[in-house]
């Protein structure tokens, strides 16, 4: 024969919710009680249902539910020990109108079932009436400050745990316990090796190292967990603070400890104690963005081109030297070497690596020619209209890129991604623009854009590897899109400041009433389409 269907469970009812809104309120008057305190151990008791037991020299936090007839039973709910803060979500209230049922109101609910009998209150009409009193009234906050207050938890683990040691936010006895060891950990560092306390923080946030009484053997345990063995534990230590930082700021989104052991890993292969603005540099190559940057973890090295870029890169640093001329290098053969990997990511064999530098930049000189011979043979005009093609800024001059070859080469010499923006300019929505001194040397590279309802609008300013430009190129940025939507709403405005004065290549300058003002209070010259060489910067 079939087993018995369980009998039905008791239910919570309308008529139920005053007076058990009138036992909360009376519970609520010492809502906190300590059953037993002894060496060791210390039990509190919360609204009569739910019980802690505190183990101080253990640093473990236990707890047990009532359910009904002063009967506990430990670990009900299956849910974690929410001590930061406690009384997460409302199943407090639903155990509380459960064990109310079961004592004043004669309910039956055998202890195996009582689980499912506290969760079905939850579901029922009065008690979403009751929960609405209790936050009406206002009754959490309160509570779970007396909670804290009964429990009396370590102070100092608390705000450990508060400081990034945990994400969650709630924490359970057992994580409890583990801040606690990982504090007593961080402590000893900061007494017998100062210099370790930020990557142990580091590695106890990505959960790197285990709850271990030694914090530097679980560290250094993490550190040769990572593939970089003894010789990386050892270069670890002698890194400076500052290495880590020119590494973490291109960290966002990364494992701050795996970012660290990024920087040794690289220290390591390139034998040579890289200089917090190379790592910057490797970090973040020419000015990528986000999403281009390289993985920040010490596998990374160990594939692609880095195992035969490093120990090149290691060899030319040492006869660069440093100040200005690391400074000229990283801004030339460096960003070019990176451009071309990163662009062709070539298969490089151990004759090749062992090649060193100069193989690299030869290379890099192949790449650039076959790359620029492509964007001429694919090079297409954008519909500039009746935008000028050079204007002067006093000693600014401005040059429109005027096709797809110009906008190529202007995003080759800068070292920024300009001429991913071929589509735009053909389609006629957006017009790039080249600031140079009155050498010709380029300075910044402007970008403006509109559509229908809009006109042109001034969209970013940048110079040489994304870097921002001084106050004087953005005022003639500005200026020159002012000029250009001038320039479209009159049609023979071009003409007319042509016929002013010759441009100053011819060495002749205009007369005052045909020039305009630019931001530096200099004379501004156009050349006429026709006078324009098809490409300006060949």
């Amino acid at each position: 024969m079939p087993a018995a269907a369980p009998p039905p469970l008791p239910l919570l009812l309308p008529v139920h919710v005053r007076r058990l809104w009138f036992a909360l309120c009376d519970r609520l008057r010492d809502p906190v009680r300590i059953v037993e305190e002894r060496p060791g151990v210390r039990a509190v008791e919360v609204l009569g249902v739910l019980r802690y037991l505190i183990l101080p020299t253990a640093r473990r936090v236990h707890y047990s539910c009532a359910v009904g007839k002063r009967r506990f039973v430990a670990g009900l709910m299956k849910s974690h020990v929410n001590l930061n803060p406690p009384l997460v979500g409302d199943h407090w209230l639903a155990l509380f109108a459960a064990n109310w049922l079961v004592n004043r109101e004669g309910a039956r609910v055998p202890s195996d079932r009582f689980d499912d009998f506290y969760r079905s209150i939850e579901k029922s009409v009065a008690f979403g009436e009751l929960r609405d009193r209790v936050r009406a009234c206002h009754v959490v906050e309160p509570l779970r400050e007396a909670i804290v207050k009964g429990l009396a938890l370590d102070k100092d683990v608390l705000a450990f745990m508060r400081a990034g040691g945990h994400r969650k936010p709630s924490l359970d006895s057992r994580a409890y316990s583990e801040s606690w060891t990982r504090l007593v950990g961080y402590r000893v560092l900061q007494r017998d090796a100062p210099q370790l306390t930020r990557l142990f923080a580091f590695a106890a946030k990505g959960r790197h190292v285990p709850a271990h009484e030694e914090p530097a053997r679980a560290l250094k345990a993490a550190v040769r967990g990572a593939g970089l063995g003894n010789a990386g534990w050892r270069e670890l230590l002698r890194t400076e603070e500052d290495v880590f930082d020119a590494v973490l700021a291109h960290a966002r989104g990364a494992d701050p400890f795996l970012a660290c052991l990024w920087a040794v890993e690289a220290r390591l292969r390139a034998r040579h104690p890289l200089s917090p603005g190379v790592l910057s540099r490797l970090a973040s190559p020419h000015g990528v963005y986000d999403l281009d940057r390289p993985a920040l973890v010490p596998s990374s090295l160990r594939g692609a081109f880095w195992p035969a870029l490093l120990p090149a890169l290691g060899k030319r640093l040492a006869s660069v030297g440093t100040g200005p001329a690391l400074d000229r290098f990283l801004d030339g053969e460096f960003e070019d070497v990176m451009l071309m990997l990163r662009a062709a990511d070539p298969a490089l064999d151990a004759n090749q690596a062992r090649a060193g530098w100069p193989h690299l930049l030869r290379r890099q000189q192949e790449w650039a020619e076959r790359e620029r011979q492509a964007a001429i043979a694919e090079a297409e005009p954008f519909p500039t209209g009746k935008h000028p093609r050079r204007a002067w800024a006093g000693d600014l001059q401005i040059v429109t890129l005027a096709d797809s070859f110009a906008l190529w080469e202007e995003g080759w010499h800068m070292g920024h991604c300009i001429h991913d923006y071929r589509k735009g300019c053909l389609a006629g929505d957006f017009l790039a623009f080249s600031i140079r001194d009155a050498a010709g040397k380029r300075l910044a590279t402007g970008a403006m854009t509109r559509d229908a309802k809009r006109p042109w609008k001034l969209c970013d300013v940048r110079g040489k590897l994304n870097r921002l430009v001084s106050a004087e190129l953005n005022s003639a940025a500005e200026w020159f899109v002012d000029f250009v939507r001038a320039h479209e709403d009159s049609d023979g405005e071009a003409r007319s400041l042509q016929a002013a004065g010759e441009s100053p290549e011819r060495g002749v300058a205009p007369s005052d009433a045909g020039a305009r003002r630019g931001p530096a209070c200099g004379y501004v010259y156009l050349m006429s389409p026709r006078e324009a060489p098809r490409r300006v910067f060949r």
